[in-house]
């Protein structure tokens, strides 16, 4: 088709609409568009005008992509923002929302939209539109914005967090998952956490009531219908409400909130979700809210790593990474390391050591590190571990080869674990080691070879 372009270009106008939706579908389906930045520049100079369904749904399928984003910024789409915002007719209304959520998605576009007069303030005056496609829309194109800094900034001073509260009300379900995505990547941004996580409207207590709705609509069912509509609808926003909640407890002040929102009583439903997402990111979230001295307590209480270790048997090496990693969070606690060891994560070491995600081998040894350092947990079957921590020294991934030399200075800090590692042969290493242009590395590696020689 594209050797025709040249031709098809030349087209009056009413080819060219049809054309230009024509490349809309081939971007919506391919998932590439292989369109060529003149062309799609020309699409929005000659072809497109905001009123017309036709033009405007193959410009937003266009700008879905970098290179036609930027050729519809080149070509001053952004220009028609005024004439845009006079239209009346909701299926404009939403087309200008998606438009401008498809060039949010990308970073130099999204500047160009947070630069625009008006493009901000007029997405969130859109969050109170009487039709739900509308706000469905312009909350989607919030949330691409508020992935980047600029694009948070804008929407925080366009009043964004004053309407989170009706949009927590709303019955549709694309509309509040949306909203947990705009909570989300506001509280992604470290100068943004605390200001969210504490505003009036209490944004934990909206998403763990959320999390109640899903869970006792039967989300683990299949086929169930419930608060928010079909199963699928519930995964969804279950999703997206732990995602929200993995940012926010971040600040010890987000972290409190969630605690106090009772979230803690969710752990075991959202860790046995279908979804394999959510299990990650109720992970990240109790490593994070465990990172907190006021909340760490809280989160201990409901032993945690019983939950956890389940995870481990699992075949994806991202559910195993984010479930090692908030094992390795709760072990810095004494509390925290008995309740590792008593939910039998031991058992799974030998595996861990040898998986092959240089990040799970990495957590793996920083939590037999942090075990081995507690004369509680410092057990028989940590120092046994030293072989294998041994060999990984020898690794070229220098996270894992750090990871490791963590944990042999740690198994090594007892007689017997320095005895361990000594048999291990480490010495055989240890040029290798004295020479690693890591501080770090250098530094265990000392350590361990001071314990050696006291013992």
């Amino acid at each position: 088709m594209m050797d025709y372009m040249p031709d098809l270009l030349k087209s009056h106008r009413e080819n060219g609409r049809w054309l230009c939706k024509l490349l809309g579908y081939l971007a919506h389906h391919l998932k590439s568009t292989g369109i060529d930045t003149i062309i799609a520049e020309h699409c929005v100079q000659n072809w497109w005008f905001p009123s017309d369904m036709i033009t405007s749904y193959g410009v937003y399928r266009m700008a879905k992509f970098l290179d036609c984003a930027q050729a519809a910024v080149d070509a001053r789409i952004l220009d028609r923002l005024p004439v845009m915002l006079k239209f009346q007719n909701v299926g404009v209304r939403r087309l200008i929302c998606e438009l401008l959520g498809a060039l949010a998605c990308h970073k130099t576009s999204a500047a160009a939209v947070v630069g625009t007069t008006g493009a901000v303030e007029h997405l969130v005056s859109l969050l109170r539109d009487e039709h739900p496609w509308v706000i469905e829309s312009a909350a989607h194109a919030l949330a691409q914005l508020a992935q980047w800094p600029c694009g948070a900034q804008a929407a925080v001073a366009a009043m964004v967090l004053d309407c989170i509260d009706d949009l927590f009300r709303s019955p549709n379900a694309t509309v509040l998952h949306h909203t947990c995505w705009i909570i989300a990547r506001l509280a992604c941004h470290d100068t943004l956490t605390t200001a969210v996580a504490t505003l009036a409207v209490n944004p934990c207590v909206q998403l763990v009531f959320l999390l109640w709705q899903a869970s006792n609509s039967g989300y683990l069912d299949p086929g169930t219908r419930g608060r928010f509509g079909s199963s699928t609808q519930n995964i969804v926003v279950t999703e997206s409400a732990t995602a929200a909640l993995c940012e926010l407890v971040k600040s010890p002040e987000g972290a409190q909130s969630a605690v106090d929102a009772r979230v803690l009583e969710y752990i075991g439903d959202l860790l046995r979700s279908p979804n394999p997402v959510v299990w990650m990111l109720t992970c990240c979230m109790l490593g994070r809210m465990t990172c907190h001295q006021a909340t760490a307590t809280a989160v201990l209480a409901i032993h945690p790593a019983h939950h956890i270790v389940c995870l481990l048997r699992e075949e994806n090496p991202s559910v195993i990474e984010s479930a090692v990693e908030a094992l390795c969070w709760i072990a810095q606690w004494p509390d925290g390391a008995k309740n590792v060891v008593d939910a039998h994560m031991l058992y799974y070491v030998g595996d861990l050591l040898e998986s092959p995600s240089s990040e799970v081998r990495r957590w793996t040894c920083l939590t037999l590190g942090t075990l081995a350092s507690r004369e509680s947990t410092s057990t028989s079957t940590v120092i046994l571990c030293a072989d294998r921590l041994v060999s990984l020294l020898r690794g070229e991934n220098p996270k894992v080869v750090e990871g490791a030399a963590y944990a042999l200075c740690r198994i090594s800090q007892s007689p017997c674990g320095a005895h361990a590692t000594l048999n291990a042969g480490i010495l055989n290493s240890v040029e290798q080691l004295i020479e690693s242009p890591n501080d770090l590395v250098r530094q265990y590696s000392c350590c361990i070879l001071g314990r050696i020689a006291y013992c």
